[in-house]
């Protein structure tokens, strides 16, 4: 599932319990406070990636002259099979940083990109989670307002970014080899979507006032004008989903690309948009120029049907409350995850030829979001639980404020690897 990444959501959450929930705590302590945050992962070659972003401020216990810095960590956390199979990439380490860096995986490739103490940079990353190819520094101009990548069939990257002259994109060649930088509007934007068109461009969304527009930008940055594609949504889009978002964005093989919104299923194309209204929770997923719609049709029923080809829909029934979609392109399948009775977890497996198998995702008590992701016969499972608030968690003073995410690697149904972390604030 490809998600738009919203700039400061996260941070403003954190920062308003930094600002009420932690106060009693704070008192107690020597001032220092630390908060971690997390993206949306993908798999590639065997390995679970998770964009990860550090801050730690020493507060009281700083022990040199002047204010306390903040101190910014920037990585890739990454998960394979086996006891040892934990890595860690770190991006950059300064007091820079802003979010969790960006990432997408697509045709045995992962690009990033993040902001540190040189600017806002985009790579590849090699399939061991170890090392950087290729890396590249994008001409941001002010302060960065957030930013995304996106891979093309092709092997280009672009960069989708906000700064002081608006919504910007920068597409870079499968040789690394980067174009001029475009501007699609003037102004701030609140969020932002960058996809492939699977014809060597991209599809960008973005919000402008109280509208929701789309581009399709090509290689050489030549941008068509901007469809209006109606009221910008207010309301998050699958909101089980582990990094809530107000719209999902998904390539149709066409040249086109497949938006969902709360309530709404819109189809995008350079000849004019379609629309279906629906009240039921609905997500789509894409791969191998195939993209596949689950939604919910009540009593713990999901259908699952192609978009935009023909082929059969599946109903199926007892599978609980949708969480989030998949589909292995390599292994033709379409992975469901679930909420079943209690709060347990469940993935559900449907092949090409139309058999469907369930599993429990044991290590997911509880989980009210989750997350899923598949490639080459290997399924990602995110959950996390409930938020939670503790006192005196590590010492007679601290306090801890968050929740714990769960991550899991799976093939066929049985978990290879697994990692916890966590996300949230600590004070101490």
């Amino acid at each position: 599932m490809r998600a738009i990444k919203p700039a400061v959501a996260f941070f403003a959450a954190l920062a308003v319990w930094a600002c009420c929930a932690a106060i009693p705590a704070l008192a107690t302590t020597v001032g220092g406070l630390s908060t971690s945050t997390t993206g949306p992962f993908a798999l590639l070659g065997g390995r679970l990636f998770t964009p990860v972003f550090l801050t730690n401020n020493a507060g009281e216990g700083f022990p040199g002259p002047g204010p306390p810095p903040t101190e910014m960590t920037t990585e890739l956390q990454s998960l394979a099979a086996g006891k040892h199979g934990e890595r860690t990439l770190t991006l950059d380490a300064s007091t820079t940083g802003s979010a969790p860096p960006a990432i997408a995986a697509r045709d045995g490739r992962l690009a990033t990109a993040w902001v540190g103490v040189h600017g806002l940079q985009t790579a590849f990353v090699t399939a061991n989670g170890a090392a950087l190819r290729s890396p590249l520094a994008v001409p941001a101009s002010g302060a960065i307002g957030g930013y995304e990548v996106a891979i093309a069939s092709t092997g280009a990257r672009a960069v989708l970014w906000l700064d002081s002259l608006g919504v910007r994109l920068q597409s870079i060649s499968s040789a690394g080899v980067p174009a001029a930088p475009v501007t699609l509007a003037a102004g701030a934007s609140r969020y932002y979507s960058l996809n492939s068109d699977d014809a060597g461009g991209w599809w960008v969304l973005w919000i402008a006032g109280t509208r929701l527009l789309a581009a399709d930008v090509a290689a050489d940055g030549t941008t068509a004008t901007p469809i209006d594609l109606g009221a910008a949504p207010v309301h998050a889009e699958g909101a089980r989903v582990l990094h809530p978002r107000l719209w999902s964005v998904i390539a149709d093989g066409k040249g086109g690309v497949w938006v969902v919104l709360t309530g709404v299923l819109l189809h995008v194309g350079v000849t004019g948009v379609s629309q279906r209204h629906t009240a039921r929770m609905q997500i789509v997923a894409e791969g191998d120029r195939r993209t596949s719609l689950a939604e919910e049709i009540g009593a713990g029923g999901i259908l699952v049907r192609p978009l935009g080809r023909a082929g059969r829909a599946l109903r199926l029934r007892n599978l609980g409350s949708l969480l989030d979609l998949a589909y292995d392109d390599s292994r033709q399948r379409t992975e469901l995850l679930t909420a079943v009775t209690r709060g347990s977890v469940e993935l559900t497996t449907l092949s090409g030829s139309g058999h469907v198998s369930s599993v429990l995702v044991r290590g997911c008590p509880r989980a009210g979001t989750g997350e899923l992701v598949a490639h080459a016969g290997l399924v990602g499972v995110a959950c996390a639980g409930r938020p939670f608030e503790a006192e005196s968690v590590e010492t007679g003073g601290d306090f801890e404020g968050g929740r714990y995410v769960h991550y899991y690697l799976l093939h066929e149904g049985r978990r290879i690897g697994g990692e916890g972390l966590f996300e949230g604030l600590h004070a101490y």
